[in-house]
């Protein structure tokens, strides 16, 4: 199983991924949290797990990735179905071109990412992240 600084370095590699393949469209409101998590999990038990990023793993992001995450933590919730862990489900801010985007990245217990959407997109560019053909990219991806 991953460790949650691997998973998080994955997710930031998966959003520079997002971020790069930006066109033009209006910024809008995909989803809430709730929204979303009613979504990707029906039948599961979230809970949340604030991860605070420290100096030393923004470094490790950074180099890892080009994500610019705008924040100092990612808020990550542990799903649980049939008490068992299957998965975690990330919600970060990211600088895109030129505007905040606020995405979220479901992955298996594996680490590898099974989900992905964009709650908030506020960039006036990228109409093509609101097609689930484009983001399905990212499926599979560790």
């Amino acid at each position: 199983m991953k460790t949650l600084p691997t998973i998080c370095k994955q997710v930031c590699l998966s959003v520079a991924l997002l971020v790069l393949g930006l066109n033009p469209a209006l910024a809008e409101v995909f989803f809430t949290e709730q929204q979303l998590i009613a979504k990707l999990y029906p039948d599961s038990q979230l809970v949340e797990r604030p991860v605070e990023i420290d100096r030393a793993l923004l470094k490790d992001i950074k180099r890892a990735t080009s994500a610019r995450l705008i924040t100092d933590s990612l808020k990550i919730w542990e799903v649980n179905k049939n008490g068992e862990l299957s998965g975690w489900l990330f919600n970060a801010d990211v600088l895109g071109k030129h505007e905040n985007i606020r995405y979220a990245l479901a992955i298996d217990s594996s680490g590898q990412i099974v989900d992905m959407d964009i709650m908030e997109y506020r960039e006036t560019h990228g109409g093509d992240v609101k097609n689930q053909a484009w983001r399905a990219q990212l499926f599979g991806r560790r």
